[in-house]
C-alpha cells in the first residue's frame, strides 16, 4: 500500500474558563462555524458543534499526522483570539479538554446527542454531564477516588 488511510472519530468537550457561561447566543453560531473552519484547516472533518454558554462539544475526524493534544491547543488557541478580537476580550477556554473515540455505529446518536445540548441542561448541569461521560468510559470522575 502506498498510502495512509485513517479514519478516528472524536467527541470532544471542553468548557470557558471556570465553567463561566461566556458563549452569547448572539455569536454562539458564529463561533461554531468558525472553530469548524479551524478543524478544517488543521486537515480533519467537523461533523457537528454545539453546546451551551459555558461548554462546547464536538464530533470531528482527528488528523492524520496530528496527536489530540496538538489539535486541542491549536483548536482552542485560534478560536480563543477570534473570540477575544470580535467579542469578548476576556473570553478563555478552561485548560484540559475530554476526547472520546466514537465508533463508526455510534456516529448518529452522538450526532443526535451533540445537537440536543440546549435540552440535556435542563436537567443536568455540565459536571454531571461530564462526569456521566468519564463513567461511560470506564474513568473516574472528578472529586471521586478509585
Amino acid at each position: 500500500m502506498s498510502h495512509s488511510v485513517s479514519v478516528v472519530y472524536l467527541h470532544l468537550v471542553f468548557s470557558t474558563k471556570d465553567r463561566q457561561p461566556h458563549i452569547v447566543s448572539t455569536w454562539q453560531n458564529e463561533l461554531y462555524a468558525y472553530i469548524g473552519g479551524i478543524i478544517k484547516n488543521l486537515q480533519s472533518q467537523p461533523i457537528i458543534i454545539n453546546g451551551t454558554t459555558d461548554h462546547i462539544h464536538i464530533l470531528c475526524t482527528l488528523p492524520r499526522e496530528m496527536d489530540i493534544a496538538t489539535f486541542m491547543r491549536n483548536m482552542k488557541a485560534s478560536s480563543s483570539k477570534w473570540v477575544h478580537q470580535h467579542h469578548n476580550p476576556h473570553f478563555a477556554w478552561q485548560e484540559g479538554y475530554g476526547a472520546f473515540s466514537v465508533g463508526l455505529s455510534n456516529l448518529e446518536q452522538v450526532k443526535g446527542y451533540i445537537r440536543n445540548q440546549a435540552k440535556h441542561h435542563d436537567k443536568q448541569g455540565f459536571v454531571e454531564e461530564y462526569n456521566a461521560m468519564l463513567r461511560a468510559f470506564g474513568l473516574v470522575p472528578y472529586g471521586e477516588k478509585e
